[in-house]
């Protein structure tokens, strides 16, 4: 096990290449059973025409144009996290009821399920679509078959381990908790972490970069840091870069590795991977963002709130467009929103670990 120490790392070259910033709102969908409850994960599918998102027990199969494919209800407690296979025709979902489920995007039925001790946290998908893992609120990772509802591995990362994530070559995976502060790097076929990265921060959300050479972590102080598998700190987005102090909740790399998207309690921003903010998303009220996914073909990303919308936004040019899906009935009134950033923050912080 390697354990790296803080230290000063020089800047690497980053390609000049055009990030494309030209996105702008194009959808918000919202659930018509909970239209209110906060949206906890949302993931595109690899052919980016579809994505999922959960809220409260249910989750729910997205169209890119708007429309409502189908509901997958099965969990008796709220759903944490949702992952897509590399297939497009699965994805798992883990659960504050303890449960992992495999669904068909064909039906909505569970295929299978698998079960823990703890509310499951997080969950990510292997790039093979055969095994996956789950992080859970005891503090341990859990290696999964698809085929086999016994586990094959367990990994202790102490805490409650709020993110996974699998590397684009399937071979190891990283690991973010919620009291350690620490993140972890492991190989499948090993019970030991092979790094252990500087203590850091309650972390929220981590993502590997498209050819798998660093990742990045966001923080419940406001930070976002890029680093390199083999243990440098290769960019610290400082507060100061940032503008605002606010929890970032959820990260997620563009498929071309220049730029990421990040959720917190200000909205929306999009990164270039040497420092630089490219855009803030403005909207006409500012709602906190709980989860971000990138399409796989990089025209969109879609990014899931506490107010429990769910929001696609493109690379078009187009007038602006907005379609809400909702209920029939009227949608309540409900109180304008205090921006103040401190009561957000704590709002969102009591949301993120209800029920650990």
């Amino acid at each position: 096990m390697k354990i790296i120490r803080k230290r000063k790392f020089s800047t690497r070259f980053i390609s000049r290449k055009r990030i494309n910033t030209s996105f702008a709102l194009a959808h918000t969908f919202r659930n018509i059973n909970a239209p209110f409850s906060p949206v906890h994960s949302v993931s595109f599918a690899h052919d980016s025409s579809s994505f999922i998102s959960s809220s409260e027990e249910i989750i729910q199969l997205w169209s890119t144009d708007g429309n409502l494919i189908r509901n997958f209800v099965g969990h008796t407690n709220t759903v944490k996290s949702v992952s897509f296979s590399s297939n497009g025709l699965n994805f798992i979902s883990g659960s504050n009821d303890t449960l992992i489920k495999l669904w068909s995007i064909i039906n909505s039925e569970s295929i299978k399920t698998f079960s823990r001790r703890h509310s499951i946290l997080s969950v990510s998908f292997a790039p093979n679509g055969r095994l996956f893992i789950s992080g859970e609120a005891g503090g341990l990772i859990t290696l999964w078959s698809i085929d086999d509802p016994e586990p094959i591995r367990t990994f202790s990362h102490g805490h409650d381990v709020m993110s996974v994530n699998f590397s684009p070559n399937g071979s190891s995976f990283i690991s973010g908790s919620l009291g350690s502060s620490l993140i972890k790097l492991w190989s499948i076929d090993n019970p030991e972490p092979l790094i252990i990265f500087p203590r850091n921060d309650i972390v929220f959300s981590l993502k590997f970069s498209p050819d798998g050479s660093s990742f990045i972590s966001s923080s419940f102080k406001g930070y976002i840091k890029l680093w390199s598998i083999n243990g440098s700190l290769i960019r610290n987005f400082t507060r100061e870069m940032q503008g605002r102090t606010g929890i970032f909740t959820s990260v997620s790399f563009a498929p071309d590795g220049l730029s990421f998207i990040s959720g917190s309690v200000d909205g929306l921003k999009l990164w270039s991977i040497d420092g630089s903010l490219l855009k803030r998303f403005t909207k006409r009220k500012i709602e906190a963002i709980s989860s971000v996914s990138f399409a796989p073909d990089g025209l969109s990303f879609i990014s899931g709130s506490f107010d429990g919308s769910v929001e696609l936004w493109t690379n078009t040019s187009e007038v602006l467009r907005t379609s809400i899906i909702k209920s029939a009935k009227k949608e309540p009134k409900t109180e304008r929103k205090d921006t103040n950033f401190r009561r957000l923050s704590r709002e969102l912080f009591n949301h993120i670990t209800e029920y650990l």
